[in-house]
């Protein structure tokens, strides 16, 4: 599987800031004129083919309760303790935040703007990583559960299962064939 890797093409270049959306936009505003920024983000002009986002809110829902309590997950020490790891010179989610966080990028392209495959083998790269284990597993799909994304994730393990190949012994959940199939309809 290491050759699938080799196949994926960014569509963009993500990066998260903990300052808050003052800070951002006003870094964004010492290196360029206009700033398009939302609730969550502000787009970046660094390269002429490639769009950055920088993030000062990691991911939202646009349900108002769902988000707030997303907003408030976010804030908490543990998860804030997992949000990032030192890899060499570079600071990146670590691998347990990543299982659910990818998972719920993936729901939010999902219901608002399309999602690829490109999207569902990054998910399938994060769930083969040797650091997931049965607990690590178990912690994400129970975080899934608590946001109401147990029948997306489903679906989802259907598609790393019968799709990419993924063995059981990986997945996060039970895989629903019949979510699967929506999702790829979709």
């Amino acid at each position: 599987h290491s050759e699938l890797s080799l196949l994926r093409q960014s569509g963009d270049i993500d990066v998260y800031v903990d300052c808050g959306r003052e800070k951002a936009i006003e870094y964004a505003r010492s290196i360029q004129d206009e700033v398009d920024w939302d609730y969550k983000h502000l787009h970046i002009r660094m390269f002429p083919d490639t769009e950055v986002e920088m993030h000062y809110r990691p991911e939202v829902f646009l349900n108002l309760c769902k988000n707030k309590k997303l907003q408030k997950w976010f804030e908490e020490p543990k998860v804030q303790e997992q949000i990032f790891c030192k890899q060499d010179e570079f600071v990146a989610p670590s691998v347990g935040f990543n299982t659910f966080y990818i998972l719920l990028h993936i729901y939010r392209h999902f219901l608002y703007e399309g999602v690829g495959m490109r999207q569902l083998m990054d998910y399938f790269f994060v769930l083969r990583n040797n650091e997931v284990d049965e607990p690590m597993r178990h912690r994400a799909y129970k975080t899934i559960a608590s946001f109401g994304l147990a029948r997306f994730a489903s679906g989802l393990m259907w598609i790393m299962k019968d799709i990419f190949g993924m063995p059981e012994n990986l997945l996060l959940c039970a895989s629903d064939e019949k979510e699967g199939r929506y999702i790829l309809s979709e």
